[in-house]
């Protein structure tokens, strides 16, 4: 998903995805700068693996963004991967 804030510099200190469903698996949360192609995702400002033990289903999850990520400029992409057959995102 595409944010542009609406004023600079902006800090991303958190993420939060509304996971759905989970029995068994985690998932990792993602942020990229808005510096790839034609204003496509590009560099990996931010990367963290969320075990399963840590998932709570039907629910927000918040994960912290451990070094955080300020941006002066452009928009962000937040990106959630699936970790196994068993987790949904709901929002």
């Amino acid at each position: 998903v595409y944010f542009a804030p609406p004023v600079y510099p902006y800090t991303i200190s958190t993420l939060q995805y509304y996971i759905s469903t989970n029995t068994s698996d985690g998932f990792i949360a993602q942020i990229y700068d808005d510096d790839g192609l034609n204003g496509g995702p590009g560099t990996q400002l931010f990367t963290a693996t969320i075990p399963s033990t840590s998932v709570v289903a039907a629910s927000w999850n918040t994960v912290n963004v451990t070094s955080t990520v300020t941006l002066n400029s452009g928009g962000f992409y937040v990106v959630w991967l699936q970790g196994g057959s068993t987790i949904f995102l709901g929002t």
